[in-house]
C-alpha cells in the first residue's frame, strides 16, 4: 500500500496548489453547515477555476446528492474517478446514486471492489455501510418474496457490520449520523455483531408480524407467508450460511417467487 500511499500524497500536494483553493474552502464550510446550494455555487467556482480540482468534483456530487439531484451527482462523482480513483467519497457516493436509481447489484459491486484501495478508512466504511442502507430500503420496498426478505437480511447485516467496522476504525460520535436518511432503517439498532445483529434483525420483524403494522412493504396477510418468512429467517440467520453473494444472486431472479411457492 505505500505505492497507493504516495500517488495520494502527489495528488492532495497538487490539489494544495490549485487556484480554486479558496473557494474549495468556502465550499466545503457551506457543505459542513449543510447549506448545499451554496456550496454547489463555490464548488462551481472552484472548478471553474480549476477545471482539475477533483475535490471540488467529489464536494459538488456530495451536496447535489444531499438534494437528491441524481444524475448531477453521479456526474460529478464519475468526473473526479476518472481524474482520481482514490476518492473514497465519490465511489460510495455513486454506490448510493446507482442503488437509489435501482442498480442495485452494480452500485455494491462497485464499492466492494474498490474497498481494498481504502483499508484501514473509516470514513469509506461508514459510507459504504451507507450503501447497503439503501440497499436494505430498496429491497423492503419489493414485493414481499424469499428473494426480498433474504436480500433485506442481508443487506441490513452488511450495513451494520460496516458501521462496526468503521467504529473499530475510529469513527466518531456526530450528529448527522443520528439523522443520516442512508441508515434510516437501522436507526434503531446497536452495532453489535454480524451473527447477532441477523439474530436480532429477524426477532424484531418477526414480532412486528403479530401487530398491525410492519415498514414498508413488508406486510404479510397469508399465515403461509409467516411460516415461510420464520423459515427463511431459521436458514439465513441461525445458521449463519448467508453471505453478501447469496443476496446479489437471488437478487438477480427476476422471477421473484412469492414465499408461499417456496414452502409448498
Amino acid at each position: 500500500m505505500g505505492k497507493l500511499k504516495q500517488i495520494v500524497e502527489v495528488l492532495t500536494a497538487m490539489e494544495n496548489r490549485s487556484p480554486g483553493q479558496q473557494a474549495l474552502r468556502n465550499a466545503q464550510q457551506h457543505a459542513g453547515d449543510e447549506n448545499w446550494a451554496k456550496a454547489i455555487d463555490d464548488y462551481d467556482i472552484a472548478i471553474e477555476l480549476d477545471p482539475e480540482l477533483t475535490s471540488a468534483y467529489s464536494g459538488r456530487g456530495h451536496s447535489r446528492l444531499q438534494l437528491d439531484q441524481l444524475d448531477e451527482a453521479a456526474a460529478d462523482f464519475r468526473s473526479t474517478l476518472e481524474r482520481n480513483p482514490f476518492d473514497g467519497m465519490s465511489v460510495t457516493g455513486l454506490g448510493i446514486v446507482l442503488v437509489r436509481q435501482g442498480d442495485i447489484e452494480e452500485g455494491i459491486q462497485l464499492v466492494e471492489e474498490a474497498a481494498e484501495r481504502f483499508p484501514d478508512d473509516w470514513v469509506f466504511l461508514y459510507n459504504s455501510a451507507c450503501v447497503f442502507g439503501r440497499a436494505l430500503e430498496a429491497t423492503s420496498e419489493e414485493e414481499p418474496s424469499e428473494i426480498a426478505i433474504n436480500g433485506f437480511m442481508i443487506f441490513q447485516a452488511e450495513a451494520m457490520k460496516k458501521l462496526r467496522l468503521s467504529a473499530e476504525q475510529g469513527m466518531p460520535e456526530f450528529d448527522f449520523m443520528k439523522r443520516d436518511p442512508d441508515l434510516r432503517l437501522l436507526r434503531d439498532l446497536p452495532p453489535e455483531s454480524v451473527a447477532e445483529v441477523t439474530s436480532r434483525t429477524r426477532l424484531r420483524l418477526l414480532n412486528l408480524i403479530s401487530t398491525d403494522e410492519m415498514p414498508l412493504a413488508f406486510r404479510f396477510n397469508k399465515i403461509a407467508d409467516m411460516v415461510c418468512l420464520n423459515r427463511i429467517y431459521t436458514r439465513s440467520g441461525d445458521q449463519g450460511q448467508t453471505s453478501l453473494g447469496d443476496g446479489t444472486r437471488v437478487l438477480q431472479d427476476q422471477r421473484s417467487r412469492r414465499c408461499t411457492r417456496e414452502c409448498r
